[in-house]
């Protein structure tokens, strides 16, 4: 009865709070007593459970020094017993049932993937100090995933990944119990994917001109020849190492799904076979994205249909992802064979033109057995009868989608998109997330299948800034998939992550740390004040600062329980490891009283024209300076790549902590009373970054600086009083 009030309620008992496992399981029980296994361990397994039984043998051998002996089922006293088991199928496909008594440990489950997870959740029971004897507490554990489709997806065409590289980003779902792996071979970054029919899809698509120090230029991307001896990135992956990766990833129980990227984000297939995109002079002046796959051609879809052939044979996958996002229709608009084919099939929009083209693709998947998959654009124009709608957009395509009777998976920007910094979609943010929208009956909710975390790699060069990027917040997302709702709660998640840190320290994984984070980033007191900082308990990890605005090292003073302050000064502080600091740093500043400062009425602007990878220096330089009647990016807007700078005065009626909230693409930064409240001064796509100041009534100087470094544009601005209300940054202003 304890377990199941426990359960009901979404607590964690005592007795369950020795089992970490992440993601947490659906029913987890201590129930008394510890087992030890030792040296001569061994294995019974059945012939199902065979990899499961080698990966476990290899646990072993790596945490604790030796390895178990593995016999096929009929052994007698074995310690560990791994089988399937057709009784079991409450549990579903994926289930297992967990039981560590005082004599053994045994792992059931309806199907062999069903052990595997089992499997992974007794590794994060094992000890990881080499201990040479594992003490395991007695304790059962019942367990089913709450969705079918758990996936991860990584963009290799931005930047290339090697097949090792690969191997080990599956090495990391898999023991978090993701079971899809989405992997985006083709976009206007590169070619990763070889085809036999068209060899210049590599020869040529998969190399990209690399210019000195530049990272990604999404309007300036030109395609040559390996051999042509100019500084290139790229790569791919030949037929035999795809299937190399697609067995690695079945083997985990994960299904690799390709997108092949149509009719948009095509830019090497119709640069090395020009012929299938529309036949018109192209101009230089319009922006990468135009070029698509022309859909008045027949050519177009015999070349796509041999893709697909190629693409087919190499993925068992029954998902094949189209994209479908993002498509310019420029050169339709001028091309006549698209004319003609909208002619020719009563078309009326160009939306209908692409809802064509994907009603055939989907056609042509259909009769070989395969279900297409697209991003949410594909709605436009009308759903083609059988696809599957990935919403990423928000979750509204998801909605409409459900709603229509279409399967779909859940991705929105506001909590899967790991390419986002961490300020505006923190691990916390992540672990909040609910893929079942509110607007959803229980029937129509059947039909979302998951959810999936998306890395877009435009600002990733390298893996070690992949692994940044995901951890820790690939826990998060697999526990928001795997678990049911109840049964989250993100005090207790967090203490079970805090137990992840070491095991990322000593597997190498680059992971991002929060920074101690202050109440706020700028604090206007009368007398004195006590600045609290919150701190990650990592392992050998501690907290120092200064108050003179200086860097502190490992000689400055330890924080322990707040710093108190009586006159005005700048708090930095930073964690440290054997010495050494860890960026980033923390900043507050402390003003004793409202400065007094002599106001201007209205809003002045600065511009810079310039491609800028961070905020320029807008003291010189200036292209074009004056006044503005609201903070708005729009005059410039037209401008490929530039920088701007609003300045004025807020005044604030109440005291108390106000929250203010930038979203940009790219980079921007809020200065209030010289104070960086809010910063996210990098290349970015889309995101919003908050910050918090304490603030007196009174009147505060404000600086808002922006740049543009090519792409999309976008800035937003707004804040909340101290009473949580929601309001306009301009509605601040002195005008």
């Amino acid at each position: 009865m304890l377990l199941a009030a426990m359960i009901a309620v979404g607590m964690t008992s005592p007795s369950e709070a020795t089992l970490s496992i992440v993601p947490r399981p659906m029913q987890a029980v201590t129930t008394g007593g510890t087992l030890r296994i030792e040296r001569g361990a061994v294995i019974e397994r059945d012939s199902a459970s065979r990899f499961a039984a080698e990966q476990l043998a290899g646990l072993f051998s790596h945490r604790l020094g030796w390895r178990p002996r593995i016999e096929a089922s009929g052994v007698r006293d074995a310690d560990i017993t791994l089988k399937v088991d057709a009784s079991e199928s409450s549990l579903g496909a994926e289930g297992y049932r967990l039981e560590i008594s005082r004599d053994e440990v045994a792992i059931s489950a309806p199907t062999a993937a069903g052990v595997y997870y089992g499997v992974q959740s007794l590794a994060q029971l094992l000890p990881g100090n080499r201990s040479r004897i594992a003490e395991l507490p007695c304790a059962l554990i019942v367990d089913k995933p709450r969705f079918q489709w758990r996936g991860m997806h990584l963009d290799v065409s931005r930047h290339f990944f090697t097949v090792e590289e690969i191997k080990r980003y599956l090495d990391f779902l898999a023991e978090l119990k993701f079971n899809v792996f989405h992997w985006h071979l083709i976009d206007d970054g590169g070619w990763r994917m070889e085809v036999k029919k068209y060899p210049r899809l590599t020869e040529l698509g998969a190399w990209r001109l690399q210019r000195e120090g530049e990272v990604w230029n999404y309007s300036n991307i030109e395609f040559h020849e390996k051999d042509s001896g100019l500084p290139l990135h790229g790569g791919y992956y030949s037929q035999d190492e795809i299937r190399d990766v697609v067995r690695y990833a079945a083997d985990r129980n994960i299904t690799v799904v390709p997108e092949i990227e149509m009719p948009g984000h095509c830019l090497p297939g119709v640069v090395a076979y020009p012929e299938v995109g529309c036949s018109i002079e192209k101009q230089p002046d319009r922006p990468y994205r135009v070029l698509a796959y022309c859909p008045g051609k027949e050519r177009t879809f015999e070349f796509l249909e041999d893709v697909l052939d190629e693409t087919m044979a190499l993925f068992p996958s029954k998902v094949i992802h189209i994209g479908g996002d993002e498509v310019d229709k420029f050169y339709w608009s001028k091309c006549p064979d698209c004319a003609n084919r909208m002619r020719t099939e009563g078309l009326k929009t160009y939306e209908e033109l692409q809802s064509y083209f994907i009603r055939r693709i989907e056609g042509y998947l259909n009769s070989k057995g395969r279900h297409l998959m697209g991003w949410d654009e594909i709605l436009e124009g009308g759903l083609a009868p059988n696809a599957m709608v990935m919403s990423w957009r928000g979750i509204q395509g998801g909605i409409e989608a459900a709603k229509s009777g279409h399967t779909v998976v859940m991705s929105p920007t506001s909590h899967c998109y790991f390419d986002y910094g961490y300020e505006g979609t923190s691990t916390r943010h992540v672990y909040g997330y609910e893929p079942i929208p509110d607007e959803l009956n229980s029937e129509e909710a059947q039909l979302v299948l998951g959810a999936q975390a998306n890395v877009w790699t435009e600002w990733m060069p390298n893996f070690d800034r992949v692994e940044y990027m995901i951890y820790p917040r690939i826990l998060a997302m697999a526990e928001v998939l795997w678990t049911p709702k109840h049964r989250r709660d993100w005090d207790d998640f967090e203490r079970r992550l805090a137990g992840w840190y070491p095991i990322f320290i000593e597997r190498k994984i680059d992971f991002y740390s929060a920074p101690p984070t202050a109440e706020a980033n700028l604090i206007v007191f009368e007398g004195s004040a006590t600045v609290k900082l919150a701190t990650v308990p990592i392992p050998g990890v501690e907290v120092r600062y200064a108050t003179d605005g200086s860097l502190p090292t490992a000689e400055s003073a330890l924080y322990k329980d707040g710093v108190k302050v009586t006159q005005t000064c700048d708090i930095v502080a930073a964690m440290f490891q054997g010495g050494k600091r860890i960026e980033p740093v923390v900043r507050v500043r402390c003003l004793k009283g409202v400065p007094v400062v002599a106001q201007v009425v209205g809003i002045r602007f600065k511009m810079k024209l310039g491609a800028y990878d961070k905020l320029p220096d807008f003291s010189t330089g200036i292209t074009e300076e004056g006044n503005a009647e609201e903070i708005t990016i729009a005059p410039w807007a037209h401008h490929e790549a530039f920088a701007l700078q609003f300045m004025g005065f807020i005044r604030v009626q109440k005291e108390g902590r106000y929250r203010f909230t930038v979203g940009s693409d790219d980079g921007s930064r809020l200065r209030i009373a010289g104070a960086d409240v809010v910063l996210a001064d990098r290349p970015q796509a889309y995101t919003e970054s908050s910050g918090d100041a304490y603030l007196l009534p009174g009147t505060y100087p404000f600086e808002l600086s922006y740049f543009e470094r090519g792409g999309a544009e976008r800035l937003e601005l707004r804040y909340n009083d101290p009473d949580g209300a929601t309001a306009s940054f301009e509605s601040l202003i002195v005008k």
